[in-house]
Order: C-alpha cells, then sequence, then structure tokens
C-alpha cells in the first residue's frame, strides 16, 4: 500500500496538482504489487487479478520487465510477502464473516493508502460471482490513495474489464467499480490465500488484456492510460445518484482520490459526499504501510478523526517496528534513501511495538492487540498457508527471514462504543483484539501485547 513521501502537504487533491516529491508514493505501490505477482507466480498463494493489476508498474527496487521482476525479487521477500497478505486476509475474511453470520447485518470496509491491492476482487467481487445474490452480506468497500495511484488503478481496470469483471466509472471525488455480473475470465479459482491451484492459474494475461472486448459498449476512445490525467475526462462522466440508483446492489467499490497529507477532515468531507458511506455501521479500516510514510502528528490526526467519526471502527495495521537495533538502522537507512520517509515520519518516530499500540490508545481506540511478524507467522496463518510457502520456496537464509520479521508488526484495534448496547459477544472488535481461543485473528497469548482504556 502506499503513501506518503517526504514533501509537504500537496496544496490540491485534484489530479492536476501533483507535488514533484510524489513519484515515490507511486514507486511503493508498484514495489508492493510486484512482489506480490512474484509472490502469487512462485505459488504460494491465488490472485487471479494481481497480474493484470500489476501492469505498467516499475518499482524503486524492480524493472517492469517480466523476467528481471521474478529474477530480482528474494524469496525471503516473497514469504514476507505472503505473510503480510495473509495476516490482512484474515482480518478482511474474519470480519465479512462476522457481519455474513449476523442477518440482515450491514458494514463497511475503509482501505487506506491502498495502492494497487486487490482485496476487493478477491473479498467482495469474486465471492458474489460464486454465491447467490442471498447469501451476500451487503458490505461497502471504499479504497482511498492519492489522486495518481487511484488513476493508474483505474485505468487498469478501465483497460479489462474482462479480467476484473468489474466496470469503472467516474464519481465526483474519484471511480466506481461495479460488477459486470459476469464471471472474470480469469477468476477462475477461489479468491482465498491458498495456491492449491495456483499452478493452474499462471496464465499470461497479457493476450487477454490487449484483445477486444466484445461486452464494452463504451467508445474506444475511452480506454485511457495510466497517468495521462487530462485523458481522464474521456471517462463517461456520472453523478453518484446515477451510479447508485440500484439500491440492491451490494458490490459496488468506490475509490477516492486523496493525498492523505492533507487535513483529515478533507478526506472525512469525501468519505461522507461518497455515495453509501455511512459512519454508523461498523467500519474496518484497513492500513498496510501507510503510517510509516506519514509524518507522526498527521497520522494521528488522521486516527483521531476516524474514531470521532466512526462509533463502530477496527481497524487491522502491518508496520515496520525498526527498535534500536543493527538490522533497525540498515532499514532505517534504505527507506530514507529511497526518499520515502522523513525524520517526522512514523517509521522513524514509533519505532516499538508498545508504542504502535499506545499510539492507537492516544488516538481514540480502547483496545489494541498485536505482535511482530514472527509470532504472527506461527499463529495467525494457518498451517496450510505455512505448508503452501514450504512447498512454494526453500527458504536458506532463515536467520535474515526471521531478523526481517522481528522488525515488522500487525496490529488491531477497536473503539469499544458499542459495547453496552450489544454485548461483547456480537462486537466484531472484542473478537478482534481478544487472544487464544476467542482471537479472531489467531493471537497467541504468550507473544501477544494487549493493551487497553
Amino acid at each position: 500500500m502506499s503513501n506518503g513521501d517526504t514533501s509537504n502537504n500537496t496544496s490540491n487533491g485534484s489530479p492536476h496538482h501533483h507535488h514533484h516529491h510524489d513519484a515515490p508514493i507511486m514507486k511503493t505501490a508498484d514495489d508492493a504489487i510486484l512482489a506480490k505477482v512474484a509472490t502469487v507466480e512462485a505459488g504460494y498463494y491465488q490472485d487471479p487479478y494481481v497480474t493484470a493489476m500489476s501492469r505498467h508498474a516499475s518499482g524503486i527496487t524492480t524493472t517492469p520487465t517480466a523476467t528481471n521482476r521474478r529474477r530480482q525479487i528474494q524469496p525471503i521477500i516473497k514469504r514476507g510477502t505472503h505473510a503480510r497478505v495473509c495476516c490482512m486476509d484474515r482480518a478482511i475474511t474474519s470480519f465479512l464473516e462476522f457481519h455474513h453470520n449476523n442477518t440482515n447485518s450491514k458494514a463497511q470496509v475503509l482501505v487506506l493508502g491502498c495502492g494497487k491491492d486487490t482485496s476487493y476482487f478477491r473479498h467482495v467481487l469474486h465471492n458474489k460471482t460464486e454465491q447467490s445474490e442471498s447469501t451476500t452480506t451487503t458490505i461497502g468497500w471504499y479504497e482511498v490513495d492519492h489522486p495518481s495511484v487511484i488513476q493508474a488503478k483505474a485505468a487498469i481496470v478501465r483497460e479489462a474489464p474482462h479480467v476484473f469483471g468489474a466496470t469503472v466509472k467516474k464519481s465526483v471525488h474519484g471511480f466506481s467499480i461495479s460488477p459486470t455480473g459476469k464471471k472474470s475470465k480469469t477468476a477462475t479459482t477461489n479468491g482465498s490465500s491458498s495456491s492449491r491451484e495456483s499452478k493452474k492459474q499462471k496464465q499470461t494475461l497479457a493476450p487477454i488484456i490487449d484483445e477486444g472486448d466484445e461486452e464494452e459498449d463504451e467508445e474506444e476512445g475511452d480506454v485511457v492510460m495510466p497517468m495521462e490525467t487530462e485523458q481522464f475526462d474521456a471517462f463517461e462522466e456520472s453523478t453518484l445518484e446515477s451510479t447508485t440508483t440500484d439500491k440492491s446492489d451490494t458490490s459496488t467499490c468506490h475509490w477516492i482520490q486523496h493525498d492523505l497529507r492533507e487535513s483529515p477532515p478533507a478526506l472525512v468531507e469525501k468519505l461522507t459526499h461518497t455515495s453509501h458511506f455511512d459512519p454508523s455501521l461498523p467500519t474496518l479500516v484497513l492500513l498496510e504501510c501507510v503510517l510509516m510514510y506519514l509524518p507522526d502528528d498527521e497520522s494521528r490526526q488522521l486516527l483521531q478523526c476516524l474514531t470521532q467519526l466512526l462509533p463502530h471502527i477496527c481497524v487491522c495495521a502491518y508496520e515496520p517496528i525498526l527498535g534500536s537495533d543493527n538490522f533497525g538502522t540498515v532499514m532505517e537507512q534504505h527507506l530514507t534513501r529511497a526518499g520515502v520517509t522523513s525524520h517526522d515520519s512514523g517509521l522513524h518516530v514509533v519505532r516499538t511495538l508498545d508504542a504502535q499500540l499506545d499510539k492507537l490508545l492516544a488516538c481514540g481506540f480502547t483496545r489494541a492487540a498485536g505482535c511482530d511478524m514472527a509470532a504472527a507467522y506461527d499463529s495467525v496463518l494457518t498451517p496450510v498457508q505455512r505448508r503452501d510457502a514450504t512447498k512454494a520456496e526453500f527458504l536458506d537464509e532463515l536467520e535474515e527471514w526471521q531478523l526481517i520479521m522481528h522488525h515488522y508488526c500487525l496490529i488491531v484495534a477497536a473503539a469499544a462504543n458499542n459495547d453496552e448496547e450489544s454485548g461483547d459477544d456480537q462486537n466484531f472488535g472484542a473478537l478482534l483484539c481478544s487472544i487464544g481461543e476467542s482471537s479472531a485473528m489467531g493471537f497467541d497469548p504468550t507473544k501477544t501485547v494487549q493493551k487497553s482504556k
């Protein structure tokens, strides 16, 4: 996921006002998707959308050619990427299942600094094509990132509606992504983080993307390439009302253009004016390597703004924890050289698991829990997922692997504002932040830190 860099706040979140330091933001989104492509291709897990989503990507440390991409991403990075995906997937799946099991339950997922993540396609849209309409929980899905990232992502889906099984329309603050109702040509395997059939789906998506699409009734001139922002006017203009007249359509995803370095009230304004976003609903907020890039005081303002806006908020975040050892120092130097952080970034300021949890409690969450990724690998990942990783690739850098995993953490938090009215057993936040048998995440009591107000 992407957001943040060394620059000051941009004055305008519109596509036509990019700060000259915004390139590193784009590159972090590309690095993440290229690492996921390599991980899927190696057989760690399945994602039928990731190859198409990596189109045009060129990260800080990788080149866009397929042969180099595979050669340059080490097994240790692929295993870490797999672990990261599995952890975020567990939070999403637990949240969706909890609300699916509660009849007439509506809920929302809000992904901040979404980059080119494919979770919506894997968890919501793909599952909608697998199930009957009556079994689909009403889930609103909202993703937020820098305008340039959102535009590139929209253009990719726009170029290949038959791969993603979705169409893109322009909306007031970004784009709305709607299912076509037809199963995508690549989504033949299930969307979970298991690799049982991933060998079968190692098809190249390039021919599929390049061939003409019979089903699309837009004019040919509507297809745009990423970052050619002036061409985005060719998208079918639509008001929010016209994109969401069908109230029964529960699978539309909204991509909101917003630089997270801008004032949080500006984001709140955009969210509350985005169709169907309902602050009163249970909302799972996902943050993957986002807080690390933002200036710490700005990310605190953002979190405080969200806990004030969303009474039933839960958060799941994946962030580095540098600590004070040599390995953390090397990581810090590498990221500083890449130009994606500044001295006041969360990466440099919030350096331990304890500090990450304290930050969440200081920002209005009432309970928080977390562990480093070494512990998460042993408890949050399932035995099947760990077996998939072992089968996919031999890992001989075990010492370095442990070091890396000790320098990242998985943290969750919730605001327990609805405990009184519904009881803990009905509260997803309580399950998310619990440890042991009742833990939605599988947190090991001996390796997890829990805090509450």
